[in-house]
């Protein structure tokens, strides 16, 4: 779930660093799971950012990369 709401705001079109700033924009309004929504980010940036240029919905690229529970 977690993965899903941070990256609801990005898309392919983005810019690198627009689509971090949007994921980490997402973990100032978590409150107090803010420290782990920023490991996540910090963590999986490269990984989603990859999935998402790829023309790849965010849905998918938390099930692709397993952050999404059966």
């Amino acid at each position: 779930m977690l993965c899903t709401v941070i990256t609801e705001p990005v898309n392919e079109k983005m810019a690198p660093t627009a689509m971090v700033n949007a994921m980490f924009k997402k973990c100032d309004k978590m409150g107090l799971m803010e420290p782990v929504c920023e490991q996540f980010v910090s963590e999986n940036v490269k990984d989603i950012f990859t999935q998402i240029r790829r023309g790849i919905p965010t849905e998918t690229v938390c099930e692709l990369l397993r952050f999404c529970d059966d």
